[in-house]
């Protein structure tokens, strides 16, 4: 009889994940004038790659925050929230732990009576950006610490 032989090989829980948002125009707008923004300081990165780096260096703190000044932002606003309709549904793949984090602030502002969900939060994130000067630090460290935009974990098991 056969029997397969066990890997030797310690199956370990996936370090990342994949995962959508959804962007209006006025987002997709925001992070293409960032990205050029960064062009001309020569921080050469893709929207991915900007993308990751926002949603990582943000703490849950600034998270928490820009959803609730958005809240109250589209509370003020006379009609729907939004006056497009989604233009993309970005899709990346993320650290588990940056997951994790905007996972905490969704159920941090629902047990507050916020409604959000993770594109509302990316959203956020993205119309309270920097301007460039001191945009262009913060994703110049990340770069330097993820070259390829993911985890350490990720760059491990790429080939």
């Amino acid at each position: 009889m056969n029997v397969p032989m066990k890997s030797s090989r310690v199956s370990r829980a996936p370090a990342e994940d994949r995962t959508s948002f959804s962007l209006y125009p006025a987002d997709l707008k925001i992070v293409h004038e960032a990205l050029a923004r960064l062009a001309e300081r020569r921080l050469k990165v893709d929207r991915t790659k900007f993308v990751r780096c926002m949603l990582h260096t943000a703490t849950e703190l600034d998270l928490f925050a820009y959803a609730v000044v958005q809240q109250r932002d589209d509370a003020l606003k006379a009609g729907p929230r939004e006056t497009d309709y989604v233009a993309e549904r970005f899709t990346i793949v993320l650290p588990l732990a940056d997951l994790d984090k905007v996972d905490r602030v969704v159920r941090q502002l629902a047990a507050k009576g916020v409604r959000a969900n993770e594109s509302y939060l990316l959203r956020a994130l993205l119309r309270r950006l920097p301007p460039g000067e001191a945009l262009a630090p913060v994703v110049a460290r990340y770069l330097a610490e993820f070259p390829d935009g993911r985890s350490r974990a990720a760059r491990a098991k790429a080939p």
